[in-house]
């Protein structure tokens, strides 16, 4: 009886293990869906849709972008987290699902997500009115310094990747301005235009039609490299911990490796596509594959800072 037993359960472990590398070596066989955890329209949903078509190509399936807003992203990537882990569920996920929300709002954690690779980035500019007389990053900070909380800034919300840039520079340099919360995007701009706040930090795209009129006047700017040529980036100016705003798939944890593989692959050569990385460009944001194993390294990078960061201002639990 115990014989027969061990026999039962071997045959049915290496028809599960059959099972599994048959069905990752037959992966894709039917639609992918792509999860954009924000609204239509959003930078998030326009660069899935971007995509979409060309990985549909690569894999002879459809790839359907499906917008699951809400909760600051938390329930499109609480959906994902929850999916079956078989590659056909993908989350095109920002920071805020990766690293926000695992950190501020724990409804999952860091590790139930597993990189594909990245995808894009966009750049966050730190910027204000043409007739501040701050001319420099420089000039801007040193008067927060001699003026603790007399400045006012805006970011793209309370606990976003834009927040806890200012934060950073806060801890690191000093630096004393006072946050208001705002809805971000126009609602942004429409303060810094209005007087309501002295600084804005927010994506390029959104501050791009201002900054090309010269109504506002850039400062600085996240990532690390020079994004606008005359405008330093925050690593320049000595805060490379500053974090940046990215967009990159991710799959349930316990994705078979094999399919994790297959869908990097495919990503790799669609981001470099030209028409992908014109489309993306136009949008504000910059084609920028990273693989599966680097990926996950930036991440983590960011994430220990924006922890720490967390803890300090009382966001973290």
């Amino acid at each position: 009886m115990r014989v027969s037993l061990f026999i039962l359960v071997g045959f049915l472990f290496l028809l599960w293990c059959f099972g599994t590398v048959n069905g990752a070596e037959q992966f894709p066989n039917k639609p992918i869906r792509l999860i954009s955890p924000q609204g239509p329209g959003s930078g998030n949903d326009l660069v899935s849709r971007i995509v979409k078509d060309p990985l549909s190509k690569i894999f002879g399936v459809p790839v359907v972008v499906e917008n699951k807003p809400g909760g600051g992203s938390a329930i499109g990537s609480d959906y994902v987290v929850k999916s079956r882990p078989d590659g056909y569920t993908i989350l095109s996920a920002s920071a805020a699902s990766v690293i926000i929300i695992p950190i501020i709002n724990p409804t999952y954690k860091l590790e139930d997500l597993m990189p594909i690779g990245k995808v894009a980035w966009a750049a966050m500019v730190l910027s204000v009115r043409a007739d501040s007389p701050f001319k420099t990053f420089e000039d801007l900070l040193d008067f927060t310094k001699k003026n603790p909380g007399k400045l006012t800034y805006a970011s793209a919300g309370h606990g976003s990747i834009t927040y806890f840039a200012i934060e950073i520079l806060k801890w690191k340099a000093g630096a004393d301005l006072t946050f208001v919360p705002t809805t971000a995007g126009t609602t942004n701009m429409t303060a810094i235009l209005g007087g309501h706040v002295d600084v804005v930090m927010d994506s390029f795209g959104t501050q791009r039609g201002l900054i090309e009129s010269g109504k506002i006047r850039p400062l600085a700017a996240v990532p690390g490299t020079r994004f606008l040529p005359n405008v330093p980036s925050f690593a320049e100016k000595g805060f490379p911990e500053a974090p940046g705003s990215f967009i990159g798939h991710f799959v349930p944890k316990g994705t078979p490796q094999p399919v994790i593989q297959k869908l990097m692959q495919a990503l790799e050569k669609t981001t470099s596509t030209p028409s992908v990385i014109s489309q993306t460009e136009k949008i504000g944001y910059q084609i920028d594959f990273v693989p599966t194993e680097k990926f996950s390294q930036e991440i983590l990078t960011q994430y220990k800072t924006v922890e720490m960061v967390a803890k300090k201002v009382g966001l973290a639990k």
